[in-house]
């Protein structure tokens, strides 16, 4: 392979790295091989900008993660991968869309091939324009980020590495597109400033100018919602024993429940109690129902029978709290969101 073209070919591979992170900004050590005739490039010549929504989706197939493998089509609708691997494909006639069982069922490679044939008809830089989280403040940018001017035609470029002055401070990052094919990727060069190209330097005070698109910082946006940097919200695994269980105050049905904690796997997050809040139709009266009580439809506000306080529970808790309101922190002390629970054997 001559010099120019294997540079070309590790700059691609560094890009594909890089941007199929996507919100998770995290290099991930991926090589994606489609050399087969029945690859999703020999079949369809994807329109540009729709790389963005591939490396997202093979990213979170590769993780597992089928359950975040959704888009939006441009008429609004919902389009989920998980919905597709139970056979479900959509039925499109003008704005409507219905979804019958009349695919095949399962989570191949295959499968989500042919998904991404269908949002690829249906979806666009218009669609994905829309689905993105603004990123409020440009000095946030993460890799994995994409600048998006949704429309027909529309376009995005990605996000792909970024690099700190150690002394200054001074952003720099690089960014990546295509048109058609989907997978033919490259690096922009910096028509601003050709002594940093391929660079850019992340400076608000003008707008970015690529070779063939200029974008405005307020078209910087994520694939997930966009949270300040150095963001203190952490997870921790606990272990506790169930001690009190409040109602929510108001109309609305919910539970504020305390643990007292014997163990937890965090060296950052060792409370002597977790108390959270949680409501009752989204895993609340699951979890009051483990805990022993029967609440009937909710509307039951008192507990049917004496706390078992011996009973052990690993929880796994998201802190400080997401979103409570002040009064109920200092009135009920919730410090910790619930995410996940079950009984510990």
């Amino acid at each position: 392979m001559p010099k120019q073209s294997r540079i070309t070919a590790i700059m691609s591979l560094l890009v594909c790295i890089h941007a199929a992170a996507g919100a998770d900004n995290r290099l991930y050590s991926w090589l994606e091989e489609y050399k087969s005739e029945n690859s999703i490039e020999k079949r369809i010549n994807t329109p540009e900008g729709y790389e963005r929504i591939r490396l997202r989706a093979e990213y979170l197939f590769s993780q597992k993660r089928y359950k975040d493998i959704c888009f939006n089509f441009t008429s609004g609708h919902k389009a989920e991968f998980s919905k597709w691997t139970w056979g479900y494909r959509p039925q499109v006639r003008g704005n409507s869309v219905r979804w019958s069982k009349t695919g095949s069922k399962g989570r191949a490679y295959s499968n989500l091939q042919s998904y991404l044939e269908t949002v690829f008809i249906y979806a666009g830089s218009a669609s994905l324009d829309k689905e993105l989280y603004k990123v409020i403040n440009p000095t946030w940018m993460q890799i994995g980020d994409v600048f998006i001017k949704g429309g027909f035609p529309g376009h995005a470029v990605i996000v792909a590495d970024m690099a700190r002055h150690v002394q200054t401070g001074e952003l720099i990052f690089l960014c990546a597109q295509s048109y058609m094919p989907a997978q033919d990727m490259h690096i922009l060069i910096n028509p601003m400033d050709t002594s940093l190209s391929p660079w850019f330097k992340l400076d608000i005070s003008k707008d970015l100018k690529t070779p063939e698109w200029t974008f405005k910082w307020n078209q910087l946006k994520r694939f997930e919602k966009v949270k300040k940097p150095g963001d203190t919200r952490r997870s921790a695994s606990l272990t506790g024993t169930f001690r009190s269980l409040k109602s929510l105050p108001g109309p609305i049905l919910g539970y504020i429940v305390t643990f007292d904690v014997v163990h937890a796997a965090s060296r950052t997050f060792n409370p002597k109690t977790v108390t959270f809040a949680t409501y009752h139709y989204y895993g609340g009266q699951d979890l009051v129902y483990a805990l022993g009580y029967n609440v009937g439809d909710g509307f039951s506000r008192l507990p049917d029978k004496p706390i078992d306080k011996t009973k052990q529970f690993t929880l796994v808790v998201r802190y400080p709290p997401q979103k409570v309101s002040l009064p109920v922190i200092k009135k009920y002390g919730i410090n910790a969101d619930l995410v996940i629970w079950k009984v510990k054997k």
